[in-house]
């Protein structure tokens, strides 16, 4: 009965010795940027724009590390609710920093210019999955102060998933390292970020469904735009998930345009795929099928 007992305490505190673990390389290399940056170091095009603007970066740092080194305590039922002093005291430093690293890291992706080797669909994926971590913590902080635990809990979950996402890509990124000897640069950073997200936000939703029911006493009903969040969240996941695998499909595919330089006035990103060309469809400016070389007399098309 005591082995039994004591097997279950071990098993309660594996889940957030994980999460801290997974919390170790990120945040030393966050921390040796900082100490880099205060103290000075050599200016590299990799660190050209930290040193140019070091605040938004060594905070967008020290928040996160504060949020994923504390947060997994918080998922610890038994902790809970054994001092549920210190989890409502730890709440109210966790939130704010959690909400401060998710807008520090818009500015950044918004206002530092790209890493050598990223492309613009990086921006666009951080500025989704940023404004997702912000949205799932504001709507967990707004249920507990209707008292809906439940749902407190679900959104809270949510938030620390996405939070997580820079300790998942270092286990994702590792096969890449060993088999190609490089890091990954352009659309294969851009699919492994986005898997990695994709991945802590699939398990968070699965441990959601099977540990957290809503109950009728837990607080008033919610209301509408709280019916709709979760639909909301769940399509933005989907779009992100299906756009990336059409931009690792389309790098491999025949995706030049008859229109030729026209595509890139026409509103495209030089790197990627012409904006107008649609995997498995073809070009909707120009009619031309996927699968089908342009002809002379396409690219003469206005």
């Amino acid at each position: 009965m005591a082995s039994d007992v004591n097997s279950a305490a071990r098993s309660r505190w594996l889940v957030p010795a994980s999460l801290i673990l997974i919390s170790v390389v990120p945040v030393t290399a966050g921390a040796l940027l900082v100490v880099t940056l205060a103290v000075g170091a050599r200016i590299t095009p990799a660190n050209a724009r930290f040193f140019a603007s070091p605040v938004p970066v060594a905070v967008h740092i020290v928040t996160a590390s504060v949020y994923c080194v504390l947060g997994p305590f918080q998922f610890i039922p038994g902790f809970r609710r054994r001092r549920p002093g210190w989890h409502r005291a730890a709440g109210r430093l966790l939130v704010p920093c959690g909400l401060t690293a998710a807008l520090a890291g818009l500015w950044m992706t918004l206002f530092y210019p790209l890493a050598p080797g990223d492309v613009q669909l990086l921006r666009g994926e951080r500025l989704v999955f940023g404004s997702a971590m912000a949205v799932s913590l504001t709507l967990g902080f707004t249920a507990i102060r209707r008292r809906d635990i439940a749902r407190h809990r679900a959104w809270m979950i949510r938030g620390y998933a996405i939070a997580q996402g820079a300790g998942t890509q270092v286990l994702v990124s590792v096969p890449w390292l060993l088999l190609t000897g490089k890091s990954a640069e352009g659309l294969s950073k851009v699919s492994m970020m986005g898997a990695a997200w994709m991945i802590n936000i699939t398990v968070a939703e699965r441990i959601i469904r099977k540990r957290i029911r809503p109950h009728p006493l837990t607080g008033p009903a919610r209301p509408l735009a709280g019916a709709i969040a979760p639909r909301l969240l769940r399509r933005v996941q989907g779009a992100v998930a299906t756009w990336l695998v059409a931009a690792v499909a389309a790098a491999g595919a025949e995706t030049t345009c008859p229109r030729g330089s026209q595509a890139l006035r026409g509103g495209g990103v030089a790197g990627l795929p012409c904006p107008r060309f649609l995997p498995g469809r073809g070009c909707r400016g120009s009619g031309v099928k996927a699968g089908r070389r342009p002809s002379r007399s396409d690219a003469q098309q206005p």
